[in-house]
């Protein structure tokens, strides 16, 4: 009987030990996972994200995962990159978030050479500025795995990562990049992203 008790209380004091740890499953802290919304044509962001060089980015309506439509991005000059950001602003220091993405390589124009894609969380605080108003700046940054010439253009392939949000974090950037190292050319799909 003591030895039943004793075991219960274990497993009552370690599940929310534990259960901070791990993530919301099942729920997505995105909008416009799939950038279905509108805006989101040719030379536009999809409603809800952000992005740079934007020149390189655009919607497809040819490629898609789910829905009727996906993110492509085109290969940057050399040295240069490109890309699209979900920012969110209800970071808990010490949780850990998973962030996933769909990808896929354009058959016809393939990435090639030293370009790839990668997957990182901007962590950010924010502060007051010197007009009281609010301003978030990057106080560190955790990469996820680079997907490039090897990439499927076959199949839809999921690449994901996995970090724990600092002490002093209060909101985040959610980035999928293109970089060009050197001698890099091709194209790639996004499509179905999430953070749990």
């Amino acid at each position: 009987m003591l030895r039943t008790f004793l075991v219960v209380l274990i497993i009552a004091v370690a599940v929310p030990l534990y259960a901070t740890e791990t993530p919301l499953v099942g729920k997505n802290l995105l909008k416009n996972e799939s950038f279905e919304n509108r805006p989101g044509f040719k030379d536009e962001t999809p409603s809800d994200w952000g992005s740079w060089n934007n020149d390189y980015n655009g919607i497809s309506t040819t490629e898609r995962r789910k829905g009727q439509q996906s993110v492509y991005m085109n290969c940057p000059k050399q040295g240069d990159e490109t890309g699209i950001f979900y920012t969110y602003k209800k970071v808990k220091p010490g949780n850990r978030y998973n962030f996933t993405v769909y990808v896929l390589n354009l058959a016809s124009e393939p990435v090639k050479g030293n370009a790839f894609g990668e997957l990182h969380i901007e962590w950010r605080k924010t502060t007051k500025d010197k007009d009281n108003k609010d301003t978030a700046a990057e106080i560190s940054r955790d990469y996820g795995p680079t997907f490039g010439p090897g990439m499927s253009s076959m199949k839809w392939t999921p690449v994901t990562m996995s970090a724990i949000a600092p002490v002093d974090a209060d909101s985040c950037n959610f980035v999928v990049g293109f970089l060009n190292k050197e001698n890099g050319s091709g194209r790639f799909y996004v499509d179905d992203v999430s953070a749990e």
